[in-house]
């Protein structure tokens, strides 16, 4: 998989993406309209922690496949 910077291209709405944080953490998150504006949500309690008014996504990437189930 290949990072993806957002000035060149970002997600659909909605789909959950890993993300390269302006601090280096990666996590995962998605884009969501918010009254006309594009704005990440990070997925699950990191979000608790994170202020993405300060903490800007960089690049972004889409989650690997799921292992096959035996």
């Amino acid at each position: 998989m290949t990072w993806i910077p957002v000035t060149e291209e970002i997600p659909e709405f909605g789909i959950c993406v890993l993300v390269a944080l302006k601090s280096g953490l990666i996590t995962v998150a998605y884009l969501k309209d918010i009254e006309g504006k594009k704005a990440w949500q990070l997925y699950g309690p990191i979000q608790d922690y994170f202020d993405l008014k300060t903490e800007a996504v960089t690049d972004w990437q889409y989650l690997p496949k799921p292992p096959k189930q035996k």
